[in-house]
């Protein structure tokens, strides 16, 4: 019974604890990750909205000069000495294209129909350094074309140093006013020459290889988008920015605890492209003209082609062309001898693409016998080498469709009939009381509770529910889990966690993807042990949080120093000597700061 009182008093002060939590005035300010930042990469603003756990509405028009993107959401929660932290974080991430101070201005947040503004936020944004070890080139296709043609932009990395934390700003990418874009297919590609690549905070996939760049020898990243002018003129396509820390042998290295390499930040930017975009000729334009800008063909399959009137015909149509995102299926709908001849249903098939051909299904049914054909299917583009408009069809695919035989009921059911009996009504004197007869009829069946309940099997089936709901409520009041225990349970367990997911990553190949769980279970260990979330936290966040608890300042640094040297390294495209994973020393790492506590 005790125990029951004291489930109920901690409901009620978790129900207190909660009602104070939604009471508490939200606070909502602005912050930027933490380190330098340099002109051209992309840097983290978060805006931290205090006592709210779901998002809120934020006006972004103020930063666009920045090109903001969505980086994310998450809830932040903690408890201390009883007292409830609660704050919801929404990310976007930045760039600045000019080194020199520049003031983050405010934007206003609108939290549950309040209004709140973010204080400005000034920084001193760096220019990184230059080298001739790396390079970057920008091309486009055609310096010359038309509204709607797709045209191919080309980045080129040149790059012979060791490299991590690599980054690649492309200010026309955000240009979506003017252009669209479209990324290569490269599923037919040997999956070891492909790279994950960085472009605008997004990840992309690029080609690695070997080149030669001005009489050298260079490790070779070719990163390519389709782009499609929506608008005639004159543009400049400004210039893209690759950042990226390049590591040079340590001549200062005295142990094993010293960085075998230093890592220092480095930028390249390519040349500026212009472009002229010309509107496509009037004359000549013919009616079905769908803005198709190219060179394409297609194709027809039908089956079956032997057929009755309304069976359903498979028909399947391909387009083949170079650059296939914006061909939809021809409207069979408006061509002639579809809409008169054939019954063609709105559901399609989710199209396929591969080896420069587009698929559509569709299926039709004949509604005459008399249809001796599906027609053929034109499409019109212009192409651009001949500078006309050009119309291609299908052939048309010979059909046999057969009259279809009507069946009535009859025939369906057979036309020999049932022969019916007719019975006449008969009336009886006793009325229902014929249907019954002996001493039972007089007995008296009158519904008593007290009756039923006096009786064992009833009185079981009253109580069980009863009985049933006040365990599971008793069980549920025990189980229910305290916020405080279960974070300590959680501290508690942290280091022999983190200590065994080691183990088991020691029998693992080496490669980004152990490196990442690599990573996961150092971030692990802090966020459990010192009740944070792992996912936001940074090598300089975890620093900040063991020197706060008085762990040595050597154990800090090299813990931390490990922590960065393999989150880098997960993104490294280049070879990078983790051919010996200090997996002992991080064990070590771990034991020590736990016997600090």
């Amino acid at each position: 019974m005790k125990q029951f009182v004291k489930h109920i008093l901690f409901i009620c002060i978790l129900i207190t604890a909660v009602s104070q939590l939604e009471a508490a005035d939200v606070v909502v300010g602005a912050r930027l990750q933490e380190g330098e930042i340099y002109a051209g990469k992309t840097f983290e603003l978060s805006i931290v909205i205090q006592n709210a756990n779901q998002p809120a509405n934020v006006d972004i028009t103020p930063l666009k000069k920045f090109s903001p993107r969505n980086a994310g959401n998450n809830n932040y929660t903690s408890v201390t000495n009883g007292v409830v932290y609660q704050a919801y974080i929404m990310k976007y991430y930045l760039t600045v294209s000019q080194p020199g101070q520049v003031v983050i201005p405010s934007v206003t947040v609108n939290v549950d129909g309040k209004t709140y503004k973010t204080r400005p936020i000034t920084v001193n944004v760096l220019k990184a350094q230059q080298t001739d070890q790396m390079h970057l080139d920008m091309s486009i296709s055609e310096s010359v074309c038309y509204v709607g043609q797709p045209i191919r932009m080309t980045l080129r990395w040149y790059i012979r140093q060791r490299a991590n934390g690599y980054h690649c700003n492309v200010p026309v990418f955000n240009d979506t006013e003017n252009y669209e874009f479209y990324d290569l297919d490269y599923s037919s590609r040997n999956r070891n020459s492909l790279l994950e690549f960085p472009v605008n905070s997004e990840s992309k996939v690029a080609l690695q290889s070997e080149a030669t760049y001005q009489n050298k020898s260079y490790n070779l990243v070719t990163f390519e988008q389709i782009m499609i002018p929506k608008k005639t003129g004159t543009f400049t396509v400004p210039a893209a920015i690759m950042s990226a820390n390049l590591g040079f042998e340590n001549t200062r290295r005295r142990s094993v605890f010293d960085d075998r390499y230093i890592y220092k930040p480095f930028q390249a930017t390519s040349q500026e492209v212009q472009l002229t975009v010309n509107p496509l000729p009037t004359e000549g334009q013919p009616d079905n003209f769908s803005g198709l800008i190219g060179r394409f063909g297609i194709k027809t399959m039908a089956s079956p082609t032997e057929i009755n009137v309304g069976d359903p015909i498979t028909l399947t149509i391909m387009i083949t062309g170079e650059f296939l995102d914006a061909v939809e299926i021809p409207e069979l709908q408006v061509l002639s001898g579809f809409a008169e001849n054939f019954k063609i249903p709105n559901e399609q098939s989710t199209p396929k693409t591969s080896n420069k051909q587009k698929v559509f299904t569709q299926t039709i049914r004949p509604i005459k016998n008399n249809v001796s054909q599906i027609p053929s299917i034109p499409i019109s583009y212009f192409d651009v080498d001949k500078r006309q408009y050009v119309t291609v069809q299908s052939n048309p695919i010979r059909l046999n469709v057969a009259t279809t035989e009507l069946v009535s009921i009859d025939q369906a059911v057979g036309t020999q009939r049932i022969a019916e009996e007719k019975y006449e009504l008969e009336s009886i004197e006793q009325g229902i009381a014929a249907n019954y007869n002996g001493p039972d009829i007089y007995n008296n069946d009158h519904f008593s509770v007290v009756a039923t309940i006096k009786q064992p099997v009833y009185l079981v089936l009253w109580i069980s529910p009863v009985f049933f709901l006040i365990v599971v409520i008793f069980n549920r009041l025990k189980t229910t889990n305290d916020p405080r225990k279960e974070a300590v349970k959680r501290q508690n367990k942290a280091w022999g966690v983190a200590l065994g997911q080691l183990k088991k990553l020691k029998l693992s190949s080496v490669d980004s993807k152990s490196l990442t769980s690599l990573v996961d279970i150092m971030r692990g260990y802090i966020a459990n042990r010192y009740n944070r979330t792992a996912e936001s936290l940074t090598s300089s966040d975890c620093n900040k949080i063991l020197t706060d608890h008085h762990v040595e300042k050597t154990i800090v640094q090299r813990f931390c120093q490990l922590l960065e040297i393999y989150d880098n390294a997960r993104y490294g495209g280049m070879p990078n000597d983790l051919s010996d994973v200090p997996f002992d020393e991080i064990e070590n790492l771990i034991k020590t700061i736990e016997r600090s506590k």
